[in-house]
């Protein structure tokens, strides 16, 4: 009776210690600028007492770190490991796998059978003409006219039969194999693809009831981003600008995200999360160092930076706190890694997909629309540097642009229902506007050509002096005013020896740049109209010098 009993106890504690695997789905995922942060669900059946429960299908390369694990019911994880699976495959794979297979099996059959009609064919073709060649040369005189004209056009008939029949082969053999190339190719991607490793969570748990328990696992890949693309659609110069925000994610953790709740954030977890701060500047002599051949070598730096630690990559977090509450009761993951859009203090902006998305883990690059806006703060202006440029471009100057929650990205122009090219729309600045660059016009004429009549060189005692003037012509072509800022550019002397002044032939400008050397013009054209500037300037420096003039 004692042996019965200690039996069935041994056999109980094997079943109740008995690894149970379960696969998790993948609910939700948040694409950050460089990684993203994935959440799983799984339903686990659990016994009362001491568990092992094997979660299947995470990604193979995630931040241990980041992990968190969230039971409910009092379930308390008493141990887990993580570790990566490079045997089993996804069922969905092999299945395709042995289809491919078959298929490829298949049409190697197919192509022997007609390479092996073919050259049954190609012998029929010898033989036929063979025979005819034997008829033909033949010294039977029973052979009558008419049964070698019964002879011939039977041959004739015969041989384009067979003929046509080679030729349909070739072709079908043609096509055949190119059809196993291309099965041998897929097969080989798709293998390669199908190699893929898989990550395991496994966990010891230890439970107060016997059922079914919620758990939810969340954490952080590098192997996912997201970057933003801009389509500009403008209609004219009058028009707000039409802006469509696109977002192109990618994702390579070894699994596939289907139909998941996506959320797009501006954060960046990876970044150094603790900021810098000083240490001590010692300054002291450097001596330099040489080595057997008298090379000189730089000294080292004596500046220690603190090092920074990231709280990304704490300790993991599990949640032992639940207590008689279903998971779907509690708020897990209250700390996440950036707050809610609505938040007017939120360090990072999120787009929220509305419906379940896709995205496949093979790296390629999906795009999803994420916004449309009308921006109606826009000032449009034709811009010309023709020192640099004779070509006039089309501008907008968009103002308050910290309102609009962008990201930098490039950005495709259309103008008039026209592709105009690329821009890049940088938002990292400070300044209060941002400018695009629309386009050129080529309605819009500038010519930058030297006045010669006052260009001089002149050397006077242990100086020498030279001017230089040029004229501009700018021309409105359009049937429409147009406002234009014209830049041109004079040097900035970096010695004291070196003096430039602007000539009295100079234009009246409207911003002066002292320190860059820059002249801005504001100009109204009425259509068809032309206007001059002129800008001069001398440059005075001793005879013996050398400058980059």
């Amino acid at each position: 009776m004692k042996k019965t009993f200690l039996f069935v106890a041994l056999l109980s504690a094997i079943v109740t210690l008995q690894a149970k695997n379960t696969s998790a789905e993948l609910k939700s995922a948040t694409v950050f600028l460089n990684g993203a942060e994935l959440k799983y669900d799984a339903l686990l059946n659990l016994h009362k007492g001491d568990n092992e429960v094997v979660i299947e299908g995470l990604s193979p390369h995630i931040n241990l770190n980041s992990l968190q694990i969230a039971i409910g019911k009092g379930v308390v994880v008493s141990s887990y490991e993580y570790n990566i699976d490079y045997l089993s495959e996804n069922k969905q794979q092999q299945a395709r796998l042995k289809n491919l297979t078959d298929s490829l099996e298949n049409t190697k059959s197919k192509l022997v059978t007609l390479q092996t009609a073919q050259a049954t064919t190609d012998k029929m073709l010898q033989l036929l003409y063979s025979g005819v060649n034997n008829t033909l040369s033949s010294d039977n005189k029973s052979l009558t006219t008419e049964t070698i004209e019964k002879n011939i056009l039977y041959f004739q008939r015969r041989a384009n039969e067979l003929e046509a029949s080679k030729n349909t082969l070739a072709s079908e053999i043609k096509e055949t194999s190119a059809t196993i190339k291309r099965l041998e190719q897929q097969l080989q991607s798709d293998g390669t693809a199908n190699r893929k490793r898989s990550g395991v969570l496994r966990m010891n748990l230890n439970s107060p009831i016997e059922g079914s328990v919620r758990t939810s696992i969340k954490y952080f890949t590098p192997d996912a981003s997201w970057s933003a693309t801009y389509d500009l659609n403008i209609k004219d110069i009058k028009s707000p600008i039409d802006l469509v925000m696109k977002a192109n994610v990618k994702q390579k953790t070894g699994i596939d995200w289907n139909k998941v709740s996506l959320t797009l954030s501006t954060g960046s977890p990876n970044r150094q999360n603790e900021a810098p701060e000083f240490s001590t500047w010692r300054l002291k002599e450097v001596r330099p160092k040489y080595n057997g051949n008298n090379k000189r070598y730089r000294a080292n730096d004596e500046v220690n930076l603190r090092s920074m630690k990231s709280a990304l990559y704490a300790e993991p977090m599990l949640d032992r706190s639940v207590a008689e509450e279903d998971i779907e009761e509690v708020d897990y993951f209250a700390n996440t890694l950036v707050e809610n859009t609505n938040n007017s203090q939120q360090i990072a902006e999120e787009y929220s997909i509305d419906i379940p998305y896709t995205i496949l883990g093979n790296g390629k690059v999906q795009t999803i629309a994420l916004l449309q806006k009308k921006i109606e703060d826009v000032d449009y202006t034709y811009f010309a540097a023709p020192k640099l440029d004779n070509t006039c471009f089309l501008t907008a100057k968009i103002k308050n642009w910290n309102k609009l929650n962008l990201i930098s990205g490039n950005a495709s122009i259309t103008y008039n229902g026209t592709f105009y090219g690329q821009t890049f729309l940088d938002v990292a600045n400070t300044d209060d506007e941002i400018r695009l660059t629309l386009g050129d016009d080529q309605q819009i004429n500038v010519k930058r050509e030297v006045a010669e009549d006052f260009t001089t060189h002149k050397i006077v005692g242990s100086n020498k002096t030279q001017t230089y003037t040029y004229k501009i012509t700018v021309r409105n072509n359009k049937q429409v005013p147009v406002k234009l800022i014209l830049q041109e550019q004079y040097p900035v002397s970096a010695q004291k020896e070196i003096q430039v002044e602007l000539t009295d032939q100079t234009t009246k400008a409207n911003t002066d740049d002292a320190v860059k050397g820059i002249l801005s013009y504001e100009i109204e054209l009425n259509a068809g109209e032309s206007k001059v500037i002129t800008v001069g300037y001398s440059v005075k420096y001793p005879k013996d010098m050398k400058i980059n003039l």
